[in-house]
């Protein structure tokens, strides 16, 4: 750690360095350098496999939102290295660091406590979203090609089920088949997704990447840019639906699973506040098929991950990707159940 730290910082008397946060890709650390405090992390190129382009999409996503006057969200900044790079290649280790300022006197929800929260993270989202609108998505890497392209994914699926890599295929034949019954999902992508516009898209709407004011609790800054790269408003909105309005986390136990339509109310008021004057009508019809989509994905993947032998998410204990997957596969039925209610809050006509 020293000596990763040396190529950021020229002199100091002392530092800490202490794991911080729970994310499940990359390392990251609280690093307290002379009572200042920034976050260290290792990126992750097992994941992130063009490591220096995602640090470039960082940088020109913070100078294109420093020139927003109107952006009124702290920006996550990078500290650069002294050769003025944004990461630090470790020959040593092959491993790639980054550091960033920490930004004070926040909190952050790794489950959404109350539908006023979950309103402030949906709108601070969508603050990024809009802010975002005349970038150029195209100028940007894809950090992860094909993340949400459901296509993909079901074929990762199916490779999966091929392969059987760690014998387990016998003990989830009632997972498969919910995936199969539900296909109809994966045949409604590319009809839906070649009509919508290509914009930039965070890709990672978790309510813990948003930070909150500890004393306020308002909406202090959108953290985790890794991710941001072109592709759909339902990809940001679909996230949000999956991970902003179950009444437990996907690592919970899925027997109790529900979508609370209330926090759904709540994060489509909070978007929509941002963003309805530049959505399309397509897209705004589009976002409840957003929802669907990322949990169904999510469930693809947690159950691909759990066949494959856990060889991409973090785990705690053995099955803990199945019961993810299981997670999912009871908040996809919950959804389901609510849909019309669902389309009937994304058509209400919502007051600035």
């Amino acid at each position: 750690m020293k000596n990763i730290i040396a190529h950021f910082f020229n002199q100091y008397t002392d530092y800490q360095c202490v794991a911080f946060g729970s994310g499940n890709i990359n390392d990251t650390y609280l690093l307290d350098i002379d009572d200042k405090k920034y976050i260290l992390q290792r990126i992750n190129d097992a994941v992130f496999s063009n490591p220096i382009g995602v640090q470039q999409n960082i940088l020109n996503i913070e100078t294109h939102l420093e020139n927003q006057s109107d952006y009124a969200l702290e920006i996550l900044k990078t500290v650069l290295t002294h050769e003025d790079k944004s990461y630090y290649f470790d020959s040593e280790s092959n491993n790639y660091w980054r550091v960033f300022h920490y930004i004070d006197n926040n909190i952050a929800f790794d489950v959404v406590p109350n539908i006023d929260i979950a309103e402030k993270a949906a709108a601070a989202f969508g603050h990024y979203f809009r802010h975002l609108s005349k970038f150029d998505a195209h100028s940007l890497h894809l950090s992860i090609p094909d993340f949400h392209n459901a296509t993909f994914r079901w074929q990762q699926f199916q490779d999966a089920l091929l392969q059987n890599k760690a014998n387990r295929k016998r003990a989830v034949e009632k997972e498969i088949m919910f995936i199969a019954d539900n296909q109809s999902i994966i045949n409604d992508y590319e009809p839906i997704i070649s009509r919508l516009p290509l914009r930039v898209i965070h890709y990672d709407t978790k309510i813990n990447n948003v930070l909150f004011d500890k004393n306020t609790l308002l909406a202090k800054a959108v953290i985790d840019l890794d991710t941001t790269m072109p592709g759909y408003v339902t990809s940001d909105f679909g996230d949000l639906v999956r991970t902003a309005t179950p009444n437990l986390n996907e690592d919970a136990s899925p027997e109790n699973v529900v979508l609370d339509i209330h926090l759904f109310e709540a994060i489509t008021k909070g978007f929509l506040s941002e963003t309805k004057a530049i959505l399309t009508d397509f897209e705004k019809n589009a976002l409840i098929y957003g929802g669907k989509l990322l949990i169904y994905i999510q469930a693809i993947r947690f159950l691909t991950d759990y066949l494959n032998g856990d060889t991409y998410y973090k785990i705690k204990y053995e099955t803990h990707n199945l019961v993810r997957a299981q997670n999912q596969m009871a908040l996809l039925q919950s959804l389901l159940l609510q849909e019309v209610e669902m389309e009937a809050i994304v058509n209400r006509e919502w007051e600035d």
